[in-house]
């Protein structure tokens, strides 16, 4: 990568290559804790990659999270065709490959957490309808439930037709990289970072489409314990689908922050630290010696924490 480029971490001491027979290869980024309480699997978003996670990584692994993050197909150096597949539920065959790869490395029984971030909120909330996750608590930063900007009647139209007919066709996503962050190195980077993938096939689309209606459909068979991060300044997804996923959650523990004044990429913008913290505080309030409840917030101008 040439130009300005992402936080490389110490704290992530493997970077290799998940094969399985039959499988699409993935691409995962470990950092472990030296006293772990638990261990996170972190879903990138739309059009990026793992390595955009380092840094999240290592505060998990400060705060004594053990992290792990995956590219799954079609994104970063991940097999399969860019910004494409058949089904979402390729998505959730590779977060559930995660998650296995979690519990090898996990250096007990810690709990387990799934962490999603835009589309990857949705992959991770799709994957937490799963039987058997054995999960002990789901992160969603800014999750993708729903479409934040309209999307052009005639280009819905070529979607619907092409995923039927021509599923592979490219369409380009158009998002302005400033609509991410406000952080000009942040922006900086993102635009010279060759693993971005800037488009998605019809196919993807409509499966995205499908996907979210299923999660809000399915939001009230969710017993997990829930944090829901969203941005007050956000272009791309729908908080309003955020928070109706909310609203239909039945798990007593369930927790809402929204950030006024940040932009869609919370965990790259220029308040990140406050984030970053919350996330390791409600973490830490619900793995073992923690007591799980309502979060006690250090004071920030940064957050308000109902929906």
């Amino acid at each position: 990568m040439s130009g300005p480029e992402y936080p490389v971490s110490e704290s992530v001491v493997e970077r290799g290559v998940l094969s399985e027979a039959g499988q699409p290869a993935l691409y995962y980024r470990w950092a472990p804790a030296q006293e772990p309480r638990g261990v996170v699997l972190v879903l990138h978003g739309f059009g990026e990659h793992s390595g955009r996670y380092e840094h999240v990584l290592e505060h998990l692994a400060q705060a004594g999270f053990s992290g792990l993050a995956i590219d799954y197909r079609g994104w970063g150096r991940a097999e399969g065709k860019r910004g494409g597949l058949r089904r979402f539920e390729e998505y959730v065959q590779d977060a559930l490959r995660g998650l296995a790869l979690a519990r090898r490395k996990r250096a007990s029984d810690e709990p387990i957490f799934l962490l999603g971030h835009s589309q990857g909120g949705l992959l991770a909330a799709r994957t937490a309808m799963e039987e058997g996750t054995g999960l002990a608590g789901l992160v969603l930063s800014s999750p993708g439930l729903g479409i934040g900007m309209p999307v052009p009647a005639h280009k819905l139209l070529i979607a619907k037709l092409a995923s039927r007919f021509v599923p592979d066709l490219t369409l380009p996503s158009d998002i302005p990289t400033d609509w991410l962050t406000q952080d000009a190195e942040w922006v900086a980077a993102t635009e010279a970072d060759p693993l971005m993938v800037h488009r998605g096939t019809a196919r993807w689309l409509m499966e995205t489409f499908r996907t979210q209606a299923l999660v809000l459909a399915n939001a009230s068979t969710v017993q997990l314990p829930t944090l829901i991060l969203v941005a007050g300044d956000e272009r791309l997804v729908s908080t309003e689908a955020a928070r109706r996923y909310y609203e239909l959650l039945v798990a007593s523990d369930r927790t809402w922050i929204e950030y006024p004044d940040l932009r869609h990429e919370l965990f790259n913008e220029v308040g990140r630290r406050v984030v970053l913290e919350d996330v390791a505080g409600w973490l830490a309030a619900r793995s073992e010696g923690g007591a799980a409840g309502p979060m006690a917030l250090a004071a920030s101008s940064l957050r308000r924490s109902s929906p």
